[in-house]
């Protein structure tokens, strides 16, 4: 099973079958248009669904769907610049990995916990390569416990999943 398909599997089961009809915030969607894409067959609503990316043509495919998307280049822009409020869920996924430093990294999920309402999803590779950070393909190895740690302040980390194929995801809810 590739990524996607088990990021998706796993959060429509633990976090989409718990909430009906929820508002969602997808921070850095580029990759997750395919994910978008699956869970939009499963019954989430793309009119609910706002997505966030560097890369227009991405935000184009799920405008399509009917998604509000927003242009943003993460790190540099926050993310209440584009859009305010609180989602029912966020996803946040294939993101964190792309920042040089664990500080880059807080200061993006500490943005995510921001628009959060019900359920955080987190995903990152367990084993990348350790250069060309930020939108490259090869990224910094995450700190597992240092996004946990952050993540439990506000949330209950309800489930961590290690996919074999090399991805771990967090699941936290309010």
């Amino acid at each position: 099973m590739k990524n996607f398909e088990f990021r998706t599997s796993t959060v429509s089961t633990n976090v989409f079958n718990k909430i009906d009809n929820p508002t969602v915030l997808d921070i850095a969607s580029s990759d997750g248009r395919k994910s978008a894409q699956l869970y939009f067959k499963g019954g989430q609503r793309p009119e609910n669904w706002t997505a966030l990316d560097v890369n227009q043509t991405s935000l184009d495919i799920l405008q399509g769907f009917g998604c509000t998307t927003y242009q943003i280049e993460l790190g540099t822009q926050k993310i209440d610049s584009v859009v305010n409020g609180v989602f029912d869920v966020v996803l946040c996924t294939e993101l964190l990995e792309h920042f040089k430093t664990t500080k880059e990294q807080l200061n993006i999920l500490n943005e995510a916990i921001d628009r959060t309402g019900k359920f955080l999803v987190i995903s990152f590779p367990r084993k990348p390569v350790l250069d060309n950070y930020k939108y490259g393909h090869k990224c910094k190895r995450m700190d597992v416990d240092t996004i946990k740690s952050r993540m439990n302040e506000e949330f209950k980390i309800v489930n961590t999943y290690d996919n074999p194929s090399g991805q771990i995801i967090i699941i936290g809810e309010r």
